[in-house]
């Protein structure tokens, strides 16, 4: 039996607390969380870098990426518009 089903992961990305409900979180999952439904275009780049909180285990996404969420990660995204 997975011990985490049911179980809500409180997140801070880009500041700002969120609560999920999955253990695992794909690149635009996390960049939806951040911005809400983002429709991606060659024109816009995301940089995924996330923290897990004590252990300090850091890293980044790219697309295609997924991340397995802890209790109190810290996720920052930032948007850029290569035009």
């Amino acid at each position: 039996m997975n011990k985490d089903k049911g179980k809500v992961f409180n997140l801070i990305i880009n500041g700002r607390m969120k609560e999920v409900d999955e253990k695992k979180l794909s690149y635009q999952q996390v960049i939806n969380l951040a911005f809400g439904q983002v429709v991606p275009t060659p024109n816009i780049v995301f940089t995924v870098k996330y923290s897990k909180g004590k252990h300090e285990d850091k890293g980044s996404m790219v697309e295609g990426d997924v991340i397995t969420v802890k209790e109190g990660m810290i996720i920052n995204v930032t948007r850029t518009d290569k035009s």
